[in-house]
């Protein structure tokens, strides 16, 4: 399995995950022999990459990935109907939230090494509503390698689903902007955990500390954060979980003002900043609950061979020759292994 642009992607290859609608059918199911006009269709749906591979033999390759992608495109459009509501001042449906930040919680707690491992495929219209998902699946794996309990576990989903709910608030040119903010822009921006807070803490079917980690979200270990400048202990547990995984997150994807990092280089750059500015159980967490070279990637190996990462799990990464006699062959890296992953190409 491979991570190709859709631009880059022949016919005759073969679908490697399913393609699901945004009522979470599945409109092109997993090996199935892609064609042009399969490709041109998609495409226009705003897929910008597609899980593919060679052989009709390769698509039986099944990857465990945290949460299914019913569940995810479910989640997304949830938090987006959530977040218009809320610009609107219209009431909020905390029920469905809390459902399914529920479902996220046992789908990951229901899988043994479970790791967050795949890459984005498509551009949603907004970068938010799929960033809350990707940050509400991580804080739940960090919290569960933890040892939260399921209870708070649920609390922590729900306030990683809403962080953001604050921005909805701010001006879309802030947001947007390509280059650095303003005094009076970044006054704004930074008051969006309280924007987000106030909205919250009205619902009783919203947890409190769910609340607070809209809140605090943004602070950090030696007071630099905003918008209180809160530090260490007068941070909440759930915050600090969340703020590692939005600033990971935020590394890795692509916005209108910066370039993405690779994964591997995210999460050192996370540890490199504990614990002064992360916690830092939070952050080695993170090393174990996100993949540094997720399923796709293409990798230079330490004999200068190439492959692309097949799969991955907490203790061993999977990967296939692309190039040289060997191409075809698979790897299985581990931590005393021969043969390391040396740098990520693409």
């Amino acid at each position: 399995m491979k991570l190709l642009a859709i631009d880059a992607i022949k016919s005759g290859m073969y679908l490697a995950k399913d393609i699901l609608s945004a009522e979470g059918k599945v409109l092109l199911a997993r090996g199935t022999r892609l064609t042009k006009a399969y490709l041109r269709r998609l495409k226009d749906f705003d897929y910008t990459h597609l899980y593919v591979c060679d052989s009709d033999e390769d698509k039986e390759l099944e990857i465990i990935e945290p949460i299914s992608e019913k569940t995810r495109i479910q989640t997304v459009k949830a938090v987006k109907e959530t977040l218009t509501k809320a610009l609107t001042w219209q009431d909020l449906n905390m029920q469905q939230i809390n459902h399914l930040a529920g479902v996220i919680v046992d789908e990951i707690c229901g899988k043994n090494d479970v790791i967050f491992n795949m890459m984005e495929i498509r551009e949603y219209d907004d970068y938010t509503y799929s960033h809350s998902v990707n940050i509400c699946i991580i804080s739940t794996i960090i919290g569960k390698l933890l040892g939260l309990p399921y209870a708070r576990l649920k609390k922590l989903a729900v306030g990683a689903l809403l962080h953001d709910l604050g921005k909805i608030y701010i001006e879309r040119n802030i947001l947007a902007k390509n280059s650095n903010l303003t005094p009076e822009e970044a006054r704004q921006m930074h008051q969006h955990p309280k924007l987000g807070f106030d909205r919250l803490r009205i619902y009783p079917e919203l947890s409190i500390l769910s609340a607070h980690v809209a809140y605090q979200h943004h602070e950090r270990e030696d007071g630099s954060g905003y918008p209180r400048g809160l530090s260490d202990k007068e941070i909440h547990p759930f915050a600090k979980i969340v703020a590692v995984a939005d600033s990971y997150d935020a590394m890795v994807s692509k916005r209108p003002y910066k370039k993405p990092v690779f994964n591997h280089i995210a999460l050192a750059e996370v540890k490199a900043k504990s614990p002064l500015k992360y916690d830092q159980k939070v952050a080695i967490a993170l090393t174990w609950a996100v993949a540094p070279y997720p399923i796709g990637s293409v990798v230079l190996l330490t004999n200068k061979e190439k492959a692309v990462v097949t799969n991955t799990k907490r203790k061993k990464t999977v990967v296939q020759i692309i190039d040289g006699k060997k191409k075809g062959d698979f790897i299985e890296i581990t931590k005393d292994a021969e043969v390391q992953i040396e740098d990520r190409l693409a």
